[in-house]
Formats: structure tokens, sequence, C-alpha cells
């Protein structure tokens, strides 16, 4: 999987400790920090709700709950030929 940016914008959104491009092989991992919102700081739950395959692609689903006791958010990351290809946040 090659990560060739990443890009946060607007108060309270930051990415630390990853630097672009980025690529790695089959079972290998790395860490960073991504600060979507403040709301993060008070805590969530992260349930993986599903993968599907469309078109070759990879869909990755996740449903967050915060604990503020705002909207739920759902987290979409397309994946194809082990390349992200899309994060959507609704």
């Amino acid at each position: 999987m090659t990560i060739s940016q990443a890009t946060a914008s607007g108060t309270g959104f930051s990415i630390s400790g990853l630097s672009t491009p980025l690529t790695l092989g089959a079972g290998l991992s790395t860490t960073f920090s991504a600060q979507f919102a403040p709301r993060f700081n008070q805590g969530f739950v992260a349930n993986y709700l599903a993968r599907l395959n469309q078109g070759g692609y990879q869909i990755y689903l996740w449903k967050l709950e915060f604990k503020d006791g705002g909207d739920d958010r759902l987290v979409t990351m397309v994946v194809k030929d082990g390349k992200v290809s899309g994060f959507f946040w609704r």
C-alpha cells in the first residue's frame, strides 16, 4: 500500500509522525497520529461494520460513536490495488 499524501485542514485537525510518500509491503505497518476533531479527546468507540467489494475496490465501513453524546459518524475507506483511494467522514 502507498500513502502518497495526507492533508488536514481546519481548527482541531492535524496529522503528525507521517512522512509521505510512504510505501508499505504486505504484512508491514506504520504508526502516525491524526487529530480529526476535539470531540475525539472526550472518547469514542469505533465499530467495524463491513468490507464490501465493488468494481475492484475494497470499501471498509466503520461507525464512530462519540461519548459527548453528539451525532455518530460513518467512516469509509476505499482501497484499490493496495492503495488508499479515498477516506470519507460522514
